[in-house]
């Protein structure tokens, strides 16, 4: 599998680029940020920007600095 990865700060337009991406060359977008929605859905917790960052800690320290990558690329 080959993989293009956006990464930058918020409203830095790496949602506009992937989209690009997607639209011109048809990759297929994954959404780090969905593994950790999809997380806190699983433990009955609330969708919030907060959460989320605080889920992303909690996994990371659990199971290792690449561990949403690694659940995004399983699926």
């Amino acid at each position: 599998m080959k993989a293009i990865a956006f990464t930058g700060l918020a409203r830095s337009g790496k949602d506009t680029a992937a989209d690009y991406v997607v639209g011109k060359y048809g990759f297929h977008k994954m959404v780090m940020s969905d593994e950790l929605v999809e997380e806190l859905a699983k433990q009955g917790r609330q969708d919030t920007k907060m959460n989320r960052s605080l889920m992303g800690r909690e996994l990371r320290k659990k199971f290792g600095q690449n561990i949403v990558a690694k659940r995004v690329f399983e699926k």
